[in-house]
């Protein structure tokens, strides 16, 4: 309990404080991306705490709980579709024909909390799973936090191209983050998709 206790906290804070940087100090949408989907896996692991909890509790036969969190990953997956597709059409979108002006030094803040989250959660969830036993629902969790890692060294590696293109007076570099926020999130709904099908 005090893992599961401590994730949930590191996984609330850490993606606030970014997506408060990301949206006031930053003005990037890769940085909003990764602060949300951080806020999203904090989310997926209470709901698979809480699968895991009632497959005890209800003595389901190994077919039944294998069914329940196949379900339990689909409806998390159908989630983060919609969540990227409202993301992109409501916010992505509308950066790519009027893009903000990014600042570099914050969405390095930003993203840096967004990793350090990450690391801190990996390391809980992996102490957190080394009391239990392996299933589904744990996993699909790790794999979020593994692509949170990801999501969030990508505008820290962008940051530097940022600042190299406006120092250059590049016209057309405003439209990197926007962009790559875009590639991001068709890659986590491709992702997603299969999870969505029955198997």
């Amino acid at each position: 309990m005090r893992y599961y206790l401590i994730l949930l906290a590191v996984s609330l804070v850490f993606p606030i404080a970014e997506l408060i940087i990301g949206k006031m100090l930053a003005r990037s949408s890769l940085v909003l991306l990764d602060g949300l989907h951080a806020l999203a896996h904090g989310a997926f692991f209470y709901f698979a705490f809480q699968v895991s909890k009632q497959v005890h509790e209800e003595f389901l036969s190994i077919f039944e709980e294998e069914r329940r969190r196949k379900l339990y990953a689909a409806i998390q997956s159908a989630f983060l579709v919609g969540g990227m597709v409202l993301f992109l059409v409501l916010h992505v979108f509308g950066k790519i024909s009027e893009p903000d002006e990014q600042n570099v030094f914050f969405t390095i803040v930003g993203a840096g909390i967004g990793l350090a989250g990450a690391l801190i959660s990996l390391f809980i969830l992996r102490e957190f799973k080394s009391t239990r036993e392996a299933n589904l629902t744990y996993n699909v969790v790790e794999i979020h936090i593994h692509a949170d890692i990801w999501t969030s060294l990508v505008p820290i590696g962008a940051a530097p191209l940022i600042w190299t293109g406006k120092y250059l007076s590049i016209s057309w570099i405003v439209y990197l983050d926007p962009l790559l926020t875009t590639a991001i999130a068709i890659w986590f709904i491709a992702k997603s998709l299969p999870y969505l099908l029955p198997r």
